[in-house]
């Protein structure tokens, strides 16, 4: 009974004793490196508020504006533009920032200082296993190395794929007797073209989702790109969690779970049994000189400006350290971090920072590339080791599906909710339009 006494007694002392000197040494090393105290976001002692945040943006639809929102907030209480500041969600102290110094401190000057972190792989584990979203060190290397005979120039220059999925995209926006089509969900179309494109250029089978939705049920439709989009949404809502990331599991996304993984796990026991002495000698590169010629820069670097697919990403401190800049009373002494510290970043609210790109910030003007040459103020595939290793098949893909949408079209006009007002925004692991973007199409007479 008296060494339970003891033990009861002695392990708060020592577990306060421990705080204690953890804080001491992380004040001293703040100061040895120079280190000013950085803002801290309003909230409750558990960090509760943040989440209800989170989570009401998440039903509006509008998730990307939280740390908008949040620096406008912090910029009134600190009177002075405020790019970087300290948050509580559920326990867990994140470092906020939408500095390109910062940024660039992360992903590539101080790479090995930060990884992904236990969170991204609690939040993403379930449904994308351990491999190049989720890894980190020699198992991130590994993954990134295997990958990457699959982007090459090649690879990526071969549009006979998609242009066999692109005309079954067509057949999807017939016209009548005056060359329109009805109204057309066209985000709906691009998604299946999309899914239908990444499965066939990754798993060597499409899962001909535009085929199947206008076959009248004569080709199966496979729920994969449905569970997979679903999937993501689950993810996005276990990293709102943080070390509660548990809480989300039920009988729904289990089910997603298991789907998913069946649908990849038999592409690959394929490849397993599949003979070696059998690979295809080569294939037929055609790169259409067309999207070459007229594929606008401009144009692409604008929408991804306004709307990055990756509106915001994250990093964990794997030891203590710093970043450049953001703390001290003006805001431009470097910021410690502590060791499993996570570091989120808002390539979104970087894109529309006016003190970065002008008054016009939040308006699309694809003229403003004339003037400039983008530093690490504008990050629509990452930077660092970690860039993107998709970022150039994505570019060539959507260049070519554009050119061939205007070379059969020429109005596109808006319906409903697609002519004005705010876009809403559907947030998972990837940023996409809220609602359905209904279109009207002409179709060129000269075709």
């Amino acid at each position: 009974m008296s060494t339970l006494l003891f033990v009861a007694t002695a392990s708060p002392i020592l577990y306060l004793l421990y705080v204690l000197l953890s804080r001491w040494q992380h004040a001293q090393n703040a100061r040895k490196w120079n280190c000013g105290s950085v803002p801290s976001y309003p909230g409750d002692l558990l960090g509760i508020n943040t989440l209800k945040e989170a989570l009401a943006m998440d039903k509006a639809r509008q998730v990307p504006t939280v740390t908008r929102r949040r620096v406008e907030t912090m910029s009134a209480r600190e009177n002075r533009y405020t790019t970087t500041f300290q948050f509580r969600q559920l326990g867990t102290d994140v470092i906020s920032t939408c500095d390109p110094k910062n940024v660039q401190a992360l992903l590539a000057t101080q790479f090995k200082d930060f990884e992904l972190g236990q969170s991204r792989r609690n939040a993403l584990h379930w449904l994308l296993g351990r491999g190049i979203f989720t890894a980190d060190g020699d198992h991130w290397s590994r993954s990134r190395a295997l990958l990457r005979p699959q982007f090459t120039r090649d690879q990526i220059s071969d549009l006979d794929l998609e242009e066999r999925h692109v005309q079954v995209a067509m057949k999807a926006m017939p016209v009548d007797a005056t060359g329109w089509t009805p109204a057309t969900d066209i985000q709906t179309i691009f998604f299946r073209l999309t899914m239908d494109t990444a499965t066939e250029f990754l798993f060597g089978e499409s899962v001909q989702s535009q085929a199947a939705a206008l076959s009248n049920g004569a080709i199966p439709q496979d729920d994969f790109p449905a569970q997979f989009d679903r999937g993501q949404w689950y993810s996005a809502q276990r990293a709102r969690f943080e070390k509660l990331y548990w809480i989300i599991n039920n009988k729904e996304s289990r089910a997603i779970n298991k789907a998913v993984h069946a649908y990849v796990d038999r592409f690959v026991t394929a490849a397993l049994n599949s003979d070696p002495e059998k690979k295809p000698t080569g294939h037929y590169v055609f790169l259409h000189g067309l999207a070459e010629a007229t594929r606008d820069p401009n144009f692409l670097n604008e929408v991804l400006r306004l709307y990055p697919i990756v509106p915001g990403n994250r990093r964990t401190a794997v030891r203590n350290t710093t970043l450049p800049t953001g703390g001290g009373p003006a805001g431009t002494d470097p910021v410690y971090v502590k060791k499993g510290q996570p570091v989120f970043y808002s390539t979104y609210v970087m894109h529309r920072r006016p003190d970065l790109w002008g008054a016009d910030a939040d308006e699309f003007r694809p003229d403003r590339w004339n003037e400039r040459k983008a530093g690490w103020e504008y990050l629509p595939f990452n930077g660092g080791p970690r860039i993107c290793i998709g970022q150039q098949f994505a570019l060539t893909e959507t260049g070519y599906v554009l050119v061939r949408l205007l070379q059969r079209f020429d109005v596109i006009e808006g319906v409903g909710k697609t002519k004005e007002g705010e876009i809403n925004m559907q947030m998972s692991l990837t940023n996409a339009p809220g609602d359905n973007v209904t279109v009207r199409l002409h179709e060129d007479a000269s075709n």
